[in-house]
């Protein structure tokens, strides 16, 4: 039976149809693996460096708060107020960020920042 398949196929030039279809399907998905690894890769690497100015930027908040409490401690000559007027202004951010996390606005800078992270070519 299968030698009569092949002489048909043969018969027909049907079995070189087929093999080039099998290897047209095969390059084709080594292509997409190529192009879903180089777009993970880029998502990483904007991830990274989105995470390296996010660490940035919190040491900056942190070492200034730090810096400020002490200048206004200096100012008012007491060792903890400077220290419970940054409290109160981090406290009163966290409170206007828990209040706006909801609004449309704040959704469109959150999809931009994804956008961002996933960014098409």
């Amino acid at each position: 039976m299968s030698n009569l398949k092949d002489s048909l196929l043969k018969a027909l030039k049907i079995d070189k149809v087929i093999e080039a279809l099998i290897q047209y399907i095969e390059a084709k998905a080594a292509v997409y693996k190529e192009e879903a690894k180089v777009e993970l890769q880029t998502i990483f690497a904007r991830l990274f460096v989105d995470i390296v100015f996010a660490f940035l930027g919190l040491g900056f908040i942190f070492f200034f708060g730090f810096f400020l409490a002490n200048y206004l401690n200096a100012i008012t000559k007491s060792q903890f107020i400077g220290y419970g007027i940054i409290a109160a202004f981090f406290l009163i951010c966290l409170i206007a960020v828990a209040l706006i996390k909801n609004q449309e606005f704040f959704k469109k800078i959150s999809l931009k920042f994804t956008m961002h992270i996933f960014k098409q070519k």
